[in-house]
């Protein structure tokens, strides 16, 4: 598959409701396994750029740990501020491997 989409993951790597830390190029993302579909994100905090860790996820969204900021994955909105860009990607399931489509 390529069609702008770079592979990020296997899909048994990432288990239900876990998050996952992956380098594509020099781009950090997330990806996420939540009711058996997978996300991706930036995996910095929209508020001031701090990494997001990607253990710190309830139910659809990530937290940052150094200001409490709550970021839903599935849509990509700052749920504490939505007048913040929390970038979301593109992201495909295909025999098995998690592929994601930058912006």
């Amino acid at each position: 598959m390529n069609d702008g989409f770079f592979l990020a993951s296997d899909v048994a790597s990432i288990g239900e409701g876990e998050a996952k830390r992956v380098e594509i190029g020099a781009m950090l993302i997330l990806i996420y396994r939540y009711q058996g579909q997978f996300y991706s994100t930036s995996a910095f905090c929209p508020h001031q750029d701090v990494s997001l860790d990607p253990n710190n996820c309830q139910g659809n969204e990530i937290i940052c740990k150094s200001h409490g900021y709550r970021m839903n994955f599935t849509t990509g909105v700052c749920m504490t501020d939505p007048s913040l860009f929390f970038p979301a990607f593109q992201t495909k399931v295909d025999s098995g491997q998690v592929w994601v489509k930058l912006k």
